[in-house]
């Protein structure tokens, strides 16, 4: 009797053992992406890279000032060709048309 229930209470030690194992694991696993995910960010938010961004985002908006005064400059020629088709077809239909006599 007290050799089964010495026998009994090894196994529930060792449930308890692999639980306990499964849980630091499971525990080491999210520390260990944690820190990764703190490394990742770090090197995005350390103040070493600012200047290069800085400069990358200068560039970008340059890039972007510089695709917007075209847009800009196209969207004037187009306009400015519409009035003038505007007029133009203002002109034929005051124009007066030839009577035959």
């Amino acid at each position: 009797m007290t050799e089964d229930l010495i026998e009994q209470y090894k196994c529930e030690i060792q449930e308890i053992k692999l639980k306990h194992r499964k849980l630091r694991m499971r525990f080491a696993n999210q520390l260990q992406q944690l820190t990764e995910e703190h490394k990742k960010l770090h090197s995005v938010f350390s103040l070493e890279g600012l200047p290069d961004q800085l400069k990358s985002s200068e560039e970008t908006i340059n890039q972007l000032l510089s695709v917007e005064q075209r847009k800009l400059a196209q969207w004037q020629e187009l306009s400015e060709e519409v009035e003038k088709l505007k007029k133009q077809a203002q002109l034929e239909t005051v124009a007066p048309q030839p009577q035959d006599e």
